[in-house]
């Protein structure tokens, strides 16, 4: 005799599994988590941060536009090869400047890298994007040329920067203080953007050994008449690819996104870097959230990893071998051949018990039309009042009862009440009228 054990102890074991299971792959706090609580002292620029700095809207604006943004987390030198647009917003300066703009040193891994200028020059060549929202991107100012190791092959001692190495850089404006700016030139990039706004005008961007077309800058003039033209927004040829240069950390950010035409500005580079539907990277890399492997799972070292795995089998085993069955065994009938008059007793129970009056009243009445509308060669769209008039006339059916029979069902399906009586009456008339007509 199978001795049975009790459905609490099943359930506890069942639990056990569960909570084991779920305890191993538990990670430390989600950094994927919105960071919305508190003040926002510092100026945070990540897709997560749904306050004034944050990049959240531009997330969401991207998506509703059709693309399918993506996070990622790791550094330029291996992109994806199936995406063709880069966003990166504020790369330098999420280590760099509080939210008043005071520096906070120049350490920090949310800085860009020589090896990240490299990797993301062999990126682009193949004809992708890289749009780059950022207020400061320094360089030496004398590199020359960066070998494939970061190497300065100049013969100045400054080390190379990212700047340097893709030949642009971002820095303080002279004479640029204002924040609102027109498109210098037609191209795709500014189609239907009549002004854009930049969150501050303090920024500009360098030219370092090669040209780029500038779209918007200020320009001013000096006593002796001479221009200073100071480019906000820039876009640089990279191979068949480019660089699109915004002077600003936060032109794209959760406050100034609506700001002028700035939307549609990212709009327009969405449309000439991307198809519709497909991945649009978003660097959080540069932000530091990188991928983490501080899970319980690995804390445990593999001694215990192999002891908890025991664990689980063994559980499963006591739960396969003891758990009694809930019920005697029941066969399948196999073969036995069913009467017509079973479905239609079946279906009739499940409409009394479910109190469905009315629906089966609609079931009952719509196949009662169609069989006249079939009867009588006439089309399933026939006004009732003529139905009932080419009825009586061909099959000697009194006109008036079949009047009042299709007036009180439509009667009963517009008020939505309806006993079982009610529906019984109903339905033996229509069968009377049905047998009438097939006299």
């Amino acid at each position: 005799m199978t001795k049975k054990v009790s459905k609490e102890v099943v359930g506890l074991a069942v639990l056990l599994i569960l909570f084991v299971v779920a305890g191993l792959f538990a990670s430390t706090p989600d950094q994927d988590s919105p960071r919305t609580v508190g003040e926002e002292l510092s100026a945070d620029p990540s897709i997560y941060n749904n306050r004034p700095h944050g990049s959240r809207a531009l997330f969401e604006w991207t998506k509703a536009l059709g693309y399918n943004p993506v996070v990622e987390r790791n550094d330029w030198t291996h992109l994806p090869n199936n995406s063709t647009l880069l966003i990166s917003v504020a790369p330098e300066s999420v280590q760099g400047f509080d939210i008043t703009g005071a520096a906070a040193g120049d350490d920090g891994d949310g800085k860009l890298s020589v090896d990240d200028a490299l990797g993301i020059k062999s990126w682009l060549k193949d004809g992708r994007t890289l749009l780059l929202l950022t207020s400061r991107l320094p360089s030496a100012g004398t590199v020359t040329d960066v070998g494939p190791s970061g190497d300065d092959d100049s013969d100045d001692n400054h080390q190379p920067t990212f700047g340097d190495t893709v030949g642009i850089s971002v820095e303080s404006a002279t004479h640029t203080r204002i924040t609102s700016f027109v498109p210098l030139q037609p191209n795709q990039l500014v189609v239907g953007v009549d002004s854009i706004k930049l969150s501050s005008g303090n920024s500009r961007v360098e030219r370092s050994r090669r040209d780029y077309m500038s779209l918007f800058a200020s320009i001013n003039s000096i006593a002796n008449n001479r221009a200073i033209v100071e480019p906000s927004v820039v876009v640089v040829r990279e191979g068949a690819g480019r660089i699109i240069v915004v002077a600003d950390d936060y032109f794209a950010s959760n406050e100034n996104l609506s700001q002028a035409d700035n939307a549609e500005f990212i709009s327009n580079v969405l449309s000439t870097s991307a198809r519709r539907g497909s991945n649009v990277l978003f660097d959080e890399y540069h932000h530091n959230a990188v991928h983490s492997t501080d899970d319980l799972w690995t804390a445990l070292g593999r001694p215990l990893q192999d002891a908890t795995w025991q664990l689980v089998l063994v559980c499963l085993l006591i739960v396969a071998m003891a758990a009694p069955r809930f019920g005697a065994v029941k066969t399948l009938k196999q073969g036995e051949a069913r009467a017509s008059g079973e479905y239609l007793s079946s279906l009739a129970s499940l409409y009394r018990r479910a109190d469905a009056t009315v629906p089966a009243l609609e079931t009952l009445y719509r196949q009662f039309l169609r069989d006249l509308c079939e009867k009588l060669a006439l089309p399933p769209d026939v006004p009732l009042e003529k139905l009932a008039e080419v009825a009586a006339r061909t099959s000697g059916i009194n006109a008036n009862v079949l009047k009042r029979l299709i007036s009180a069902c439509e009667t009963a399906l517009d008020n939505q009440n309806l006993t079982g009586s009610d529906l019984l009456t109903l339905t033996r008339q229509m069968e009377q009228v049905k047998r009438q007509l097939n006299k």
